[in-house]
């Protein structure tokens, strides 16, 4: 014979508790955020990464500062930022390569 969970207190089956984002362990080492920022926005890239992200300048200074650990999500963003950010590059490398230019219209296309 099959035994039966316990019920809660208000007759309800008991549900386990969703494990807290804040709970998991980092999933992108600390010397990298300001590597990969640097990389996509410069020297200044606290504030442009932020406004992508959607959280506060002081977030990614925390972040930064004390190796907190970031959510899946946002390590995600980054990796795809600097994805992308390579992968850009790897295509105009092609295209001069190439002989293709991108257009710029303040040249008229021209190199």
């Amino acid at each position: 014979m099959k035994t039966r969970k316990p019920l809660a207190r208000d007759g309800s089956a008991r549900r386990k508790p969703k494990a807290s984002p804040r709970a998991a362990a980092p999933v992108m080492a600390r010397h990298r955020l300001p590597v990969i920022g640097e990389k996509l926005f410069g020297p200044e890239w606290r504030v442009p990464m932020a406004r992508i992200l959607g959280v506060q300048t002081r977030t990614i200074r925390r972040w930064e500062r004390t190796g907190a650990p970031l959510s899946q999500a946002v390590a995600n963003t980054v990796w795809l930022l600097a994805r992308v950010h390579q992968l850009e590059a790897e295509l105009t490398t092609a295209r001069r390569a190439a002989g293709l230019f991108d257009f710029d219209p303040t040249t008229g296309g021209k190199p």
